[in-house]
């Protein structure tokens, strides 16, 4: 009777915990490792499976795709033992989705979906959903005819079937459109998604589907709306849902940035990227630098073409910060006026058609030519 308790109680914990998953995680972890205690003792694969499957769910969460792997591969063996076909079933659908995002290789990835495709053969919803991240795989590989028929035979599936809905495929089907460079369609399943999203109440897949939606309708260049969709994510994500703060983060600062808030935009840009980067979703790390990489763009181009501000001399007092590994900013008394620095020494300071000939600038051909003078009666004289 005691052993019998045991394995309920457990149970329980474990459906009370994963869906909890995402407010709880360190909870759920030692749920989780005193469960599969408690079915190892008893033998339980399900349990195990379902153990396994928590801990799957934990290392995903945390952006550990290669960990999440793991434990799902460890899964669905106590599944196919216990001959629970949904279960196992359902395991291979997460590890499909989990190739198109972790470190696997694209060819390998496309291999291991396919295997998986011929595992869940006898289930048309599992191959459909399938389907959908093998056509992420191959847009990844730049064959979006062959990704959008996959996706097209994915839907027939299910349309057949009813119209069974999972906003997870919508997922993938923009994730193909994105790279594809048609957001517009990639905004268009979003929007469905995210609408009947909404009307279900679910908040997890709610925020991821926002903050996409919010990418795809920024790259049609409608920041506002775009907003909207950031601001929805924000209130939605819970603070572990790591691909929802990345993904908002980039958008929203590639909206500021746009409004002219070029240190506040670079600042959330690279927190996306940090954040990004305690992960290894591969697909991830790409899209922060990506939205980096757009933030920088958006500043104004220097006369000399910089964007970083390496041809600007930072002054004290002026609230620029200088670009990081370059000289610190000098006091205006010495840029200006020539007084004695740090360096302790005052350079020859070129004339205005000397400076005029090495590009016009004469502070920052001044500022340079000083430094540089410094440096070299400094070496010589060690």
């Amino acid at each position: 009777m005691l052993q019998r308790l045991d394995l309920v109680v457990a149970l329980g914990v474990l459906a009370h915990t994963e869906h909890a998953l995402l407010h709880a995680i360190e909870e759920a972890r030692h749920v989780g490792d005193a469960a599969l205690a408690v079915f190892e003792s008893h033998g339980d694969d399900l349990g195990m499976c379902r153990a396994w499957c928590l801990k799957a769910s934990i290392a995903w969460t945390l952006g550990h795709g290669r960990d999440a792997d793991e434990a799902w591969r460890r899964g669905a063996e106590h599944a196919a033992r216990a001959g629970e076909k949904r279960e196992l079933f359902e395991i291979l659908d997460w590890r499909a989705s989990a190739a198109v995002v972790g470190p696997t290789p694209v060819e390998e990835a496309i291999e291991i979906c396919l295997d998986i495709r011929n595992q869940v053969r006898s289930s048309p919803v599992a191959v459909a959903e399938t389907l959908h991240p093998l056509a992420a795989l191959h847009a990844m590989r730049g064959e979006f005819d062959a990704a959008r028929t996959l996706i097209g035979e994915g839907n027939a599936i299910l349309d057949e079937l009813g119209g069974i809905y999972s906003a997870a495929m919508s997922h993938h089907e923009a994730f193909v459109e994105m790279l594809a460079g048609r957001p517009e369609v990639a905004e268009d399943r979003l929007r469905s998604a995210f609408e009947r999203l909404e009307e279900m109440g679910g908040k997890e897949l709610l925020a991821t589907t926002a903050t996409m939606l919010a990418q795809a309708i920024l790259a049609q260049d409608r920041p506002e709306e775009a907003s909207h969709f950031c601001r929805v994510s924000r209130e939605a994500a819970a603070p572990e849902d790591l691909w929802s703060q990345v993904d908002g983060k980039g958008a929203y600062a590639k909206i500021i940035a746009g409004r002219g808030g070029g240190a506040e935009a670079e600042r959330l840009a690279r927190e996306a990227v940090e954040l990004a980067a305690s992960t290894d979703f591969l697909t991830l790390h790409g899209d922060a630098f990506l939205d980096l990489a757009a933030v920088d763009l958006s500043r104004p181009v220097e006369h000399f073409g910089y964007r970083d501000r390496i041809s600007t001399v930072q002054i004290e007092g002026t609230g620029i910060e200088p670009t990081p590994g370059s000289f610190p900013a000098s006091k205006p008394g010495e840029f200006v006026l020539g007084y004695p620095d740090d360096i302790g020494v005052v350079a020859a300071l070129p004339k205005p058609e000397i400076a005029k000939g090495a590009g016009g600038d004469l502070m920052r051909t001044r500022e340079s030519n000083r430094k540089k003078l410094a440096e070299t009666e400094k070496q010589d004289a060690s």
